[in-house]
């Protein structure tokens, strides 16, 4: 982490930051607080990836620290953050995952974001305080959450979720992928429903609730009423396998969808 470190300093204006931090089961918490004194001073950094996927050594404080230098990123255009979508995490909760999330609201200029946590990594707190991040972008064009296996996400973390994409008038692309939320009922659907219509500007969109168990006709039906008002929309995809929504209720809304002139490409897994 030392050499990376002096190599990294000698690129004060570096505009790309990518760094696979994946199973890096050595790196010490001096080494991570050495990386996030480097990325402070990257002022003119326009777009950064990190994956810390497997680094099970990492705590609460050091998603703090690392918060603190994403905060000053004031040029940031695109960040992309995968904390893992299997990892069993040890020691740090979902307070250093907040942190993360209230550090994004201060970067205005911010244009995508790409958020992975999953296995018990985020509650429904954690989308209330993404929710108030979103309402500070709204000129982001590119949103991407995953959140496999949140087991303690509920309906009321799916409606601080919606409450959040209502202002994203800008938006482009959205990619959800809800997979395993095992609290999620129709109710969430008719939350996301109602934030969604309000995404005047979506071409693309991937919504995967693969595994929502409780998820039956009546919430599709929330879906499809939102989908039908998305005027820019050219590209569907989504998966509702393994729940309870009918094959039958899957194609009629194939069917719906293929009356919309704009879509051009829709693909329904169920």
């Amino acid at each position: 982490m030392k050499n990376l470190n002096k190599d990294i300093k000698r690129f004060n204006t570096l505009k790309f930051l990518h760094l696979d931090l994946a199973d890096c089961k050595e790196m010490t918490e001096k080494g991570f607080e050495d990386l996030i004194e480097v990325i402070k001073k990257l002022n003119s950094l326009q777009s950064l990836h990190l994956s810390f996927s497997n680094c099970y050594q990492l705590t609460d404080e050091d998603l703090e620290n690392l918060s603190k230098g994403i905060k000053r990123l004031y040029s940031l255009q695109s960040i992309h953050l995968d904390f893992g979508i299997f990892t069993v995490w040890r020691l740090f909760t979902d307070k250093g995952f907040i942190k993360i999330i209230k550090s994004l609201k201060r970067l205005s200029s911010l244009r995508s974001i790409n958020l992975t946590f999953g296995k018990r990594h985020l509650k429904d707190e954690g989308l209330y305080h993404l929710s108030k991040c979103l309402k500070r972008l709204g000129k982001l064009e590119s949103l991407s959450l995953n959140l496999l296996s949140c087991s303690k996400i509920t309906d009321k973390g799916l409606e601080y979720l919606s409450d959040g994409l209502k202002n994203l008038k800008s938006l482009k692309s959205l990619f959800l992928s809800l997979k395993n939320l095992k609290k999620m009922t129709d109710e969430s659907l008719k939350y996301l429903s109602e934030g969604l219509k309000g995404l005047d500007s979506v071409q693309s969109m991937y919504l995967n609730f693969w595994e929502c168990f409780e998820l039956t006709d009546e919430g599709l039906k929330y879906l499809s009423e939102a989908l039908k008002t998305l005027g820019s929309l050219r590209s569907i995809d989504l998966n509702v396998g393994n729940t309870d929504i009918t094959k039958e209720a899957v194609q009629n809304l194939h069917i719906e969808l293929k009356q919309i002139d704009s879509l051009k490409s829709i693909t329904l897994n169920g």
